[in-house]
């Protein structure tokens, strides 16, 4: 009877189910030390150990994901969606523990959400005309900040463990945007925030067009930037702006997507449209540019009076008094956020 059951079944729908279509990638993205791999695809993310290529977590369940970010290699990863189930809007940035596969919150926003960036002290949204900073330890909302017309979600943050550097297209002399002489000679300026004392550091006039793409070092005293001509590759001294050095890449314009720093010098990558180039550099001493411009470059000025957060330690283990319960937060349903995040802390 069964049989007859499932043939009848084929017979009526004139054929049998097509076999499931395999996962393709939407995006991709190294963690902060380029240690993990997370990859984005149409049904769920996977995460990838980049010195084994092997993969380390799977998710299927969650449906089609746009945006996949780690921080570092806990295992705390914040995912937004292509809008193809209620759950995974683009407009919702989605903060999961891979460990017990849990929601820590969900964070609604106005407009789509085009890029997330994760350090020990914030959690930076970028939408195309304005970015949220929210702080790791509670996630609530520290700053929102204004930036010109950013469809690509261009933005950049250093990954040091004791500052918080963020680098973003700025909004341009008139503060709103509808242009004007003045806006247009500010369409390729760079605004610089401090995301631990809250408070911009610096703004620097680094191209004549609009920006492409921004880089930063891992302790927040180098910015790269690129332009949508595609052609030069400069680099400033923070927070005192000063150039550096420049590198040409050719004379033909290209579209310039990708800039990073290396991690232990001062030599960067840049990735076009069809080419890869690397450029070296010498990175000047933050001492010496503190000296030259009376700015104070120590740690002092860039750190947290607190300690670093717990949550970080690779032998943390949550109390009795961190374990969460559902509660609603800032966009939605999910775990006591500052609790809820303190137990991703496993390393892969």
């Amino acid at each position: 009877a069964p049989s007859r059951a499932r043939g009848a079944m084929t017979s009526s729908s004139g054929a049998a189910a097509a076999p499931s279509s395999p996962a393709e990638v939407v995006s991709c993205a190294f963690n902060q030390d380029a240690s993990c791999l997370a990859i984005a695809t149409t049904r769920g993310f996977k995460i990838y150990r980049v010195d084994a290529g092997t993969c380390v977590h799977e998710d299927e369940s969650l449906g089609s994901v746009r945006l996949c970010a780690m921080l570092f290699s806990t295992s705390l990863v914040a995912v937004c969606g292509t809008g193809s189930t209620p759950s995974l809007s683009p407009r919702v940035c989605k903060l999961l523990n891979t460990s017990t596969r849990r929601c820590i919150a969900d964070l609604a926003h106005a407009s789509t959400i085009l890029a997330v960036r994760m350090d020990r002290h914030a959690l930076v949204v970028v939408e195309a005309t304005r970015a949220t900073v929210y702080s790791m330890q509670s996630l609530n909302v520290q700053r929102v900040i204004d930036t010109i017309a950013n469809p690509r979600g261009i933005v950049a943050l250093s990954a040091c463990e004791r500052s918080s550097t963020l680098a973003l297209p700025s909004l341009g002399s008139g503060g709103g945007g509808t242009g004007g002489e003045g806006a247009a000679s500010r369409r390729g300026g760079v605004v610089v925030h401090d995301c631990v004392n809250h408070l911009s550091l610096s703004e620097v006039d680094a191209h004549r067009g609009d920006v492409a793409a921004l880089a930063l070092n891992e302790r927040g005293t180098l910015l790269a930037s690129a332009s949508t001509r595609g052609t030069i590759v400069r680099v400033f001294a923070l927070p005192s702006c000063d150039a550096v050095c420049s590198f040409r890449r050719g004379a033909l314009g290209t579209v310039i997507r990708t800039l990073r720093f290396a991690s232990a010098t001062g030599g960067g990558v840049g990735g076009g449209e069809s080419d890869s180039k690397s450029y070296k550099s010498r990175e000047k001493s933050a001492e010496e540019e503190a000296a030259a411009r009376g700015v104070d470059m120590s740690a002092k000025a860039f750190s947290s009076a607190a300690p670093p957060p717990r949550l970080y330690g690779e032998s943390y283990t949550p109390t009795a008094s961190r374990e969460t319960t559902p509660a609603k937060s800032r966009g939605g349903y999910g775990g006591a956020s500052a609790s809820a995040a303190s137990a991703a802390a496993s390393k892969w």
